[in-house]
């Protein structure tokens, strides 16, 4: 009885969250159940399955059978801008489809922890309304200038810039992209989010960072279709690409810095404003201070030393964290409530997209005096 109750309310867009998170197509995951690919489109329009269709589902997909009926909120999961996408131009389309899962999962989940923690309000203002195809390189890095100057913060380095970006209301989560996918961003319900590979080390996800909030206040008008036309696709791209650098290197007080271009002073640069030795070349070359020429040369002293993958001080420097939710947690526990153990049971979502999202670890996903025998429950129907 109690099955065919949650039949009736199987939720489809769940479905097609879950398979996309897996990186599976409709016909891949319909070949390994031995369904058709008719079936899972059905499933995923909101057709019922079998409750043994269900269990073959939430096993391959490796989620609970619950999270199959878990009603969307048409609040926190209403996407109200294109999404954004920093990859490779190589990227399969499924990566893309994953980062837009986990990017929806992430609306999800701040929908539910907004029941109980007022998270900050958005402070992030719309920047440019104009024609995209108008808005030349000077004029966004101006842009960028005026932007740290609505947050207040001068034109030095920015420490730690996923906190800045969250106590302006601005959700920012690390999650197991696939490679080649860098980041992905877009408004739900008025509140922006940016997700960014937890695989990234500290200076390649504060460009990612950077680049993600270049979309956020420079594109939010753009459609979907918008988005996915090519042409338009590689200017919009490039439009991000040098608003993070120069929000990240503003030229008024990074170019007196950048006095010499020996690599041993950009290593040193490196460390100072927290972006890569090579992000410093591109932004140098764009704002003309060193020649095609140059910028080649530099690019075959770094291969000449083997710092194109991993430049010094890459694998020794801690992540940039965000802290919005872990704090939420902390907060919480302080409260004596064990806050994502609720929702982790309230959502459904799988832990280990909690655990990344959050920069949780099992303990406070479950919380410190779990019911050992639920948890065991649990996990046994994951």
């Amino acid at each position: 009885m109690k099955v065919r109750a949650l039949q009736a309310n199987f939720q489809g867009d769940r479905l097609r969250q879950a398979r996309l998170a897996s990186g599976l197509s409709a016909s891949t995951l319909a070949e390994r159940l031995n369904l058709t690919r008719q079936a899972i489109s059905g499933f995923e329009l909101g057709k019922s399955p079998s409750a043994e269709t269900v269990g073959l589902l939430a096993k391959e997909l490796k989620v609970s059978e619950t999270l199959f009926f878990m009603p969307m909120d048409t609040q926190s999961e209403r996407l109200t801008s294109g999404i954004n996408f920093r990859a490779l131009k190589k990227a399969p389309v499924f990566e893309r489809s994953k980062a837009q899962a986990y990017l929806e999962w992430f609306a999800y989940l701040a929908g539910r922890i907004s029941r109980d923690i007022e998270l900050p309000p958005v402070n992030l203002p719309d920047l440019y309304g104009g024609q995209i195809d108008a808005l030349s390189n000077d004029r966004i890095d101006e842009l960028a200038d005026e932007l740290r100057q609505f947050f207040g913060l001068g034109f030095g380095p920015i420490p730690k810039l996923s906190l800045l970006l969250e106590n302006n209301g601005v959700l920012v989560g690390h999650a197991h992209l696939s490679e080649g996918m860098d980041g992905v961003s877009a408004w739900f319900n008025e509140r922006p989010f940016i997700l960014v590979s937890s695989h990234a080390n500290y200076f390649r996800n504060r460009m990612d960072v950077g680049h993600e909030l270049g979309h956020l206040v420079l594109h939010r008008g753009l459609t979907q279709d918008d988005i996915d036309q090519k042409d338009f696709l590689k200017l919009i791209e490039s439009q991000a690409f040098r608003f993070g650098a120069a929000f990240l290197m503003p030229e008024k007080t990074f170019l007196p810095d950048a006095y010499s271009v020996d690599l041993n002073h950009l290593l040193a640069l490196k460390k100072k404003w927290g972006v890569s030795i090579q992000a410093m070349i591109f932004r140098l070359s764009d704002l003309q201070v060193i020649s095609q020429h140059q910028k080649q040369r530099l690019f075959q002293a770094i291969a000449s030393r083997k710092w194109r993958r991993i430049e010094p001080l890459d694998l020794e420097t801690p992540a940039d964290q965000p802290m919005l939710l872990k704090r939420a947690a902390e907060f919480s526990e302080e409260q004596k409530i064990s806050l994502f153990h609720e929702v982790f049971l309230d959502t459904k979502l799988p832990p280990a997209f909690l655990q990344s999202i959050a920069g949780l670890n099992e303990i406070d996903l479950l919380g410190k005096q779990p019911d050992i025998s639920n948890i065991l429950h649990f996990r046994k129907k994951m």
